[in-house]
């Protein structure tokens, strides 16, 4: 489909939609994708005498199902537990085998880190329209802004209670890739003056060993887990003290009983950028 100038006869070719105008750095196929059987965690970290590894994977989705409902409320939280059950599943980490979920596309859609997001990326996008001409396609079949764009993070917010119920804190807190796709482009005057677009974010629903270094719950007798725990910001120190164990539940599916991280793929259309 060509995209056709508005109250004029100039036509300005458009690539077929819909076409990529923008991307961030991908961090996706991380650490925090691996998986392995067996695996166990240093000695600073707490076991309970061991139950971390004898305790069924049942049990440990347990506590991952009580570190996702704490993290959420209502249809959010339900969202985010069955996170944790497809998680326990989970047999394949591709692009061919992504997962959804319309209620985090919602919570995503109507917070107010997407929406300012979607400012910034809106500034960015205009600057390369303007720098191409006024052309929003870009040349020798290369995407139009050529700089990764920054990728969305849910911080949680000093602790602020409408961060944490949506969930998006503890299920994805930064996403690991975006990308910006057109649909659509409406001209007026022979210049586009907004473009329809789709963000597709993509996430890790996995942990690695950063994670563990900062909420990983440790062991109460050993002194090189004291040292480590005093170096902590003060949220990881209440967040590990609170439910480290259950990080370390987490991590323990993952690691020792080689459940395999979900590829989330999160569509939110319909999304207008002025130009």
């Amino acid at each position: 489909m060509n995209g056709t100038d508005v109250g004029t006869k100039k036509t300005q070719e458009i690539k077929q939609f819909p076409f990529l105008i923008a991307k961030s750095k991908n961090y996706l196929f991380d650490k925090d994708s691996k998986h392995s059987k067996g695996a166990k965690l240093p000695a600073k970290y707490s076991t309970r005498s061991g139950k971390l590894y004898t305790n069924s994977k049942e049990d440990l989705l347990d506590s991952l199902k009580n570190l996702m409902a704490w993290g959420s409320v209502g249809d959010s939280q339900n969202a985010a537990k069955k996170l944790a059950e497809d998680f326990s599943k989970n047999k394949n980490y591709s692009f061919d085998h992504t997962y959804s979920n319309q209620t985090l596309i919602n919570n995503i859609k109507n917070s107010m880190e997407f929406k300012n997001y979607v400012i910034d990326v809106s500034k960015i996008i205009q600057g390369s329209v303007r720098k191409n001409n006024n052309k929003v396609n870009g040349s020798n079949g290369k995407i139009l802004v050529d700089e990764p764009i920054d990728r969305l993070y849910f911080d949680g917010g000093d602790w602020n209670a409408n961060y944490w119920s949506t969930g998006l804190s503890i299920t994805i807190h930064q996403v690991s890739y975006v990308e910006v796709w057109v649909d659509g482009i409406v001209y007026e005057n022979g210049n586009p003056k907004s473009l329809n677009t789709t963000f597709i974010l993509y996430d890790t629903y996995g942990l690695d060993m950063q994670d563990m270094e900062k909420y990983g719950g440790l062991e109460a007798s050993s002194s090189e887990a004291w040292q480590h725990f005093s170096k902590r910001d003060k949220r990881a120190q209440v967040l590990s003290t609170s439910f480290g164990w259950e990080f370390n539940c987490w991590w323990a599916m993952q690691y020792y009983h080689d459940c395999i991280p979900l590829l989330l793929k999160l569509r939110i259309p319909n999304v207008q950028i002025n130009l």
